[in-house]
Order: structure tokens, then C-alpha cells, then sequence
């Protein structure tokens, strides 16, 4: 079963943490998604950011 994680910020696009945790869990023999998520600068989008990953992913979409 695929595990899912996410990266949120703003700026995002530079961010290498989902090439580096993939190179982890290939070794690792874990299952994984990770991929970067851009979010404004203000609390309200970060809290529906994290709210409709969580959505997302206990639907299992």
C-alpha cells in the first residue's frame, strides 16, 4: 500500500525533498508518493491544504 506525503510551503518549486525522501524509500523497500504542495502565506490556506490532503488520502483516491 502506497504511502502518501506531501511538502507544503511557499516557495515550493525548489525544494528537493521529494527526490530525496523517493531515493530513500527505494532503498528502503517502502511504497511511497511525495510530492510538493504550494500554499499561500496566510493560516486559513494552510489549514485547507492539510485538510484536503487528509481528505484525499482517507478516501483513498
Amino acid at each position: 500500500m502506497t504511502q502518501h506525503f506531501i511538502v507544503i510551503g511557499n516557495p515550493i518549486a525548489h525544494s528537493k525533498s521529494p527526490e530525496i525522501h523517493e531515493q530513500f524509500a527505494i532503498q528502503a523497500g517502502i511504497d511511497i508518493s511525495y510530492q510538493r504542495q504550494y500554499c499561500p502565506d496566510d493560516a486559513a490556506s494552510f489549514t485547507a491544504v492539510v485538510e484536503a490532503f487528509f481528505l484525499r488520502w482517507r478516501c483513498g483516491r
